[in-house]
């Protein structure tokens, strides 16, 4: 069994012979790349003669390795996976050339929203826009398929290639969000009924039936919570930056509302109904720790909307998190699933 170090090392002397002849010239390298939250990966970096080449993190293939697959069973999927990028996401010259254009990369600018304290490193090199204790990113689609987006970071030089400034790339990808990846809202509960019901109703029952045991077994409330995110539900908790999509949600929530940050991909709203900050921080902080992955993770603090004067910003500031409240809600989560567990079974 192979080191890590050992593991990196015999990849990049290797992984040629696993690729069909054509690519038998191409440059192996393995480079540290930092992702959300501090996050670092090594990326495996085959490039031919195009400047632009898919990264493919092999961390989660030395845990694979590590877990018992066979060297030779790792060692092909890392050259399926990379064949896969580079024959069916099309990345070519053509493609550069595109992206390294403003004109023809305009369409493909999309924003990113990460924490500014947890990035501090990655941040260094990247025209931002600070929104309270976030930073927004932005980022250019190389291509899209059914499987998902692969992109690309705009760094400073990046952007100066391009001939713009992060004002510029806020405004070019908040005109983007809307037509490229629309905001997605939705009551909690109906998207629960949404996952639900198909599960319910795999029990025999009819949709009707299903809908009656989930109005038992989650009787609505007053305490209404709402989900935001975007189309794909792939970083769109950008949405909560957007003034127009804050209004309307003070519309849809009747005045003054909460946000607490879900994850980088989603924001859940609560209707402002005289809950303590404290509390609602005590729950972000608890799922933070206990059901978000590190790389997802947004923020530990709550943001308040002022419907009279259209404005978003801090409701609490960085603290720890109370160990008992923690417990306590755990606790509730776990009793909830035993039910719901108990109710289909």
């Amino acid at each position: 069994m192979m080191n890590y170090e050992d593991f990196k090392n015999y990849v990049k002397e290797h992984i040629l012979g696993e690729l069909p002849d054509t690519y038998s010239e191409f440059e192996v390298s393995i480079n540290k790349t930092f992702k959300n939250n501090g996050l670092e990966l090594d990326g495996l970096c085959i490039r031919g003669h195009d400047s632009i080449a898919p990264v493919i993190y092999l961390n989660g293939y030395y845990e694979q390795y590590n877990e018992g697959t066979s060297l030779e069973s790792v060692m092909s999927d890392i050259s399926e996976q990379y064949k896969e990028h580079v024959e069916h996401r099309g990345i070519s010259s053509d493609i550069v050339k595109e992206i390294s254009n403003i004109e023809t990369a305009r369409d493909k600018i999309f924003a990113k929203i990460v924490n500014t304290k947890n990035n501090k490193q990655l941040l260094e090199n990247r025209p931002h826009t600070e929104f309270e204790d976030l930073s927004i990113t932005y980022h250019i689609m190389v291509s899209r398929d059914a499987s998902g987006i692969a992109s690309a970071p705009i760094t400073d030089a990046i952007a100066n290639g391009l001939g713009v400034t992060a004002e510029e790339l806020d405004a070019i990808a908040r005109e983007n969000m809307a037509k490229n990846n629309p905001m997605y809202f939705v009551d909690m509960q109906e998207m629960m009924m949404d996952l639900i019901l198909p599960d319910i109703m795999d029990q025999g029952m009819s949709k009707e039936e299903a809908r009656e045991m989930f109005a038992d077994m989650f009787p609505e409330s007053e305490a209404r919570m709402y989900v935001l995110s975007n189309a794909t539900k792939v970083n769109g908790a950008i949405w909560m930056t957007d003034p127009d999509a804050l209004e309307m949600i003070s519309e849809k929530v009747g005045g003054d509302f909460f946000i607490l940050p879900s994850s980088v991909h989603e924001v859940i709203i609560v209707p402002n109904q005289g809950y303590s900050e404290l509390e609602l921080q005590d729950m972000v902080m608890s799922v933070n720790q206990g059901e978000v992955r590190p790389e997802d993770r947004l923020s530990d603090n709550v943001y308040a909307y002022d419907s009279k004067e259209h404005k978003l910003s801090l409701a609490t500031h960085d603290r720890s998190l109370d160990k008992s409240k923690s417990q306590e809600m755990k606790m509730v989560v776990d009793e909830k699933k035993a039910a719901i567990s108990g109710k289909l079974h």
